[in-house]
């Protein structure tokens, strides 16, 4: 969410209302208050307590009331724009300050922050949820930005299928893979479900789109205790910024917690040796027992941290830049290979392993081996939140392989 910066002044006539003047961007609105305002009774933003104005001898406080909740509306209007990451049009502003009813079909991109709007307001969406939506609507307006609702149909929603896989992407990759497609068509199913809901859209544009885009199940890269060991154990007194990164993913890989929990984790949160946290993805509340490895990193940073937070705030594109360091210093270098479609062409890359490591690592890291020390699934899911052990399988057979394997060693002696 980007603030918007503005200005609000106000504009004195004689005989005409006060107006309050908002100006942002390239942008200026005036708006009447109603009343005139006699400048020499006036102190900064409100008429000096009991006050009277203009030729009807109006009151300084009804005056101030209506000031207050002019000021009021124009703060949520900017606030809506804010969290959907647009600056408003003067139109776009003057039609939500005025309360102008929309027509019954808005226009795609009115549709589009509204149903994000809602999502914040009803559905408490989280920060990431917002942010993944906003990316879906700025690509689709990117795809096609005179395209109205009405003109939705099957043949326009596949063409966006299509625009995706040759959409020059900032680091020269030409196209989506197929997975990411594949999400950003589920993000505006989203969508069409809620315009459909809204009226702006007959169901027949659910029914038939059913996009078949080829994927390969992404593997789930963690770390083996062994090579969660390496890491943990490994000196970078040398290398403070990479020793904070390495504290807070291995923090993940002994509790389960996902990078935007582990990073907002306040002191608070851990009691009698247990997180209590409310998890930002899910809102559920969890309660996670600390373990030896765990508290030795807790107690390091509960001693140095100056703040309320547990640890220091550290971006998440930064971590996983040090994570890869930090893992080819610890030698997690075995050739690993990741699979996927772009298009119809599938594309397999063979790296070391390190290249492969970031913050999403640290939750597979903490099941895999929870599954592997035989801990019951109906306790792992209550420290991971999942509220479904059907989520768990794709643990469930890596664990089960990684059992074969080691009784393969049984077969070497």
């Amino acid at each position: 969410m980007t603030p918007i910066t503005r200005y609000i002044g106000f504009k004195f006539h004689d005989r005409l209302p006060l107006r309050i003047r908002v100006r942002w961007a390239k942008y200026e609105v005036q708006i009447s208050v109603g009343f005139v305002v006699e400048k020499e009774k006036w102190d900064k933003n409100h008429c000096i307590r009991n006050t009277t104005h203009g030729s009807g001898k109006i009151s300084a406080a009804i005056i101030n009331k209506r000031i207050d909740l002019l000021l009021d509306k124009i703060n949520e209007i900017f606030y809506s724009f804010e969290i959907i990451d647009i600056i408003p049009t003067k139109d776009q502003f003057k039609s939500l300050l005025e309360g102008e009813s929309q027509r019954k079909t808005p226009s795609l991109e009115a549709a589009w922050n509204t149903f994000i709007r809602e999502g914040v307001a009803i559905r408490q969406w989280a920060p990431n949820t917002v942010k993944s939506i906003n990316q879906v609507r700025d690509l689709f307006l990117k795809f096609n930005n005179k395209i109205e609702l009405h003109d939705l149909n099957e043949d326009v929603l596949n063409d966006f299928i299509a625009f995706q896989q040759t959409h020059q992407l900032l680091n020269n990759h030409k196209g989506y893979a197929n997975n990411v497609i594949e999400k950003h068509c589920n993000i505006l199913k989203r969508f069409l479900k809620w315009a459909v809901k809204k009226e702006y859209l007959e169901r027949k544009i659910i029914d038939f789109w059913t996009p078949n885009i080829k994927t390969i199940p992404k593997p789930i890269i963690f770390l083996t205790w062994a090579e969660l060991m390496r890491v943990y154990e490994l000196d970078l007194s040398q290398y403070p910024i990479l020793e904070v990164d390495r504290d807070i993913f291995c923090f993940m890989c002994f509790t389960s917690l996902r990078y935007s929990d582990a990073i907002s984790l306040r002191k608070e949160d851990i009691q009698n040796g247990q997180i209590i946290l409310n998890i930002k993805k899910t809102s559920k509340n969890i309660r996670i027992e600390l373990n030896k490895y765990s508290i030795d990193i807790m107690m390091r940073y509960m001693r140095s941290s100056q703040s309320g937070l547990l640890f220091p705030h550290r971006d998440n594109q930064d971590i996983n830049n040090n994570l890869r360091i930090i893992a080819r210093m610890a030698k997690i270098d075995r050739p690993t290979s990741v699979s996927q479609y772009y298009g119809n062409q599938k594309v397999e890359k063979t790296a070391p392993k390190y290249e492969f490591i970031t913050t999403h690592c640290g939750r597979r890291t903490f099941v895999c081996n929870a599954l592997m020390l035989g801990i019951p699934l109906h306790i792992i899911i209550k420290w991971t939140g999942h509220s479904d052990i059907s989520a768990m399988k794709p643990y469930m057979d890596i664990a089960d392989d990684m059992r074969r394997s080691e009784m393969g060693k049984f077969d070497e002696i």
